[in-house]
């Protein structure tokens, strides 16, 4: 039964991209965030893992698709962060580390 509504997703998501982008903004609020390709992207990813969620019955890999989605427009949402990130890390050797002990 979940794949059928999964493939009907799909299908959306092929035929009429511009309903279904109305339906994930209502069910993912912070997909507003994502620049229009990468939310293009999120669809055509979301869809994809839905129906093989579905057809393995088993739903982990599309809760973390979700949760790397959500990641994503959480920086987009705050371009300082952004940029942050784009800024080049400096390294620092700090030595070499001490072997873990057992507690």
């Amino acid at each position: 039964m979940f794949r059928v509504l999964a493939m009907s997703f799909r299908n959306l998501a092929i035929h009429s991209p511009g309903v279904l982008d109305g339906a994930v903004s209502d069910a993912f609020s912070w997909s507003e965030f994502l620049p229009v390709k990468q939310r293009r992207m999120f669809l055509d990813e979301f869809s994809r893992t839905l129906i093989a969620s579905a057809e393995m019955e088993t739903y982990e890999r599309l809760a973390q698709l979700v949760r790397e989605w959500k990641a994503a427009a959480e920086i987009y949402a705050q371009p300082g962060l952004a940029k942050r990130l784009r800024a080049p890390v400096q390294l620092v050797d700090g030595g070499s580390v001490a072997a873990p002990t057992k507690a």
